[in-house]
């Protein structure tokens, strides 16, 4: 998993023009009701993955998925890490949703570079838990 976990990182990274970071993120699986209560504890939502200052949780139910559709899920994860090791942590509506949107965009070239092709683009993730329209 430590190789896989490099190439994405390395990909990610490229992807965002910046140095590969020198430490590893700690990746620890976790029961999706754990996401839950961390992002969304008044409503059922079906988050997968969080980044939190270098830990990235991912779900249980991602090791049931696709290794592909499990992959992206992690390096979308990893962009946010990058950002994170970067300095790029932007808290404002209008700064998570682009930070968001970079990870959405290589999350998505991934799954199309691998063959997979969910019928449009996919747009769901934290931002939209915290920030409404109609916030900056």
């Amino acid at each position: 998993m430590n190789e896989k976990i490099a190439m994405l990182l390395t990909l990610a990274s490229q992807f965002l023009s910046q140095p590969v970071p020198h430490e590893m993120p700690t990746v620890d699986y976790v029961p999706q009701k754990v996401l839950q209560q961390k992002l969304c504890p008044q409503k059922n939502c079906k988050i997968e993955a969080v980044h939190e200052s270098g830990t990235i949780l991912l779900s249980n139910t991602t090791l049931e998925k696709d290794e592909v559709i499990h992959d992206s899920i992690l390096l979308h994860e990893l962009v946010h890490y990058v950002q994170h090791k970067s300095g790029k942590i932007l808290n404002t509506c209008a700064g998570q949703r682009e930070m968001e949107d970079q990870a959405y965009a290589l999350q998505e070239w991934y799954l199309n570079d691998n063959g997979v092709y969910l019928g449009g683009p996919i747009r769901f993730g934290a931002t939209e838990l915290i920030c409404s329209e109609s916030s900056n």
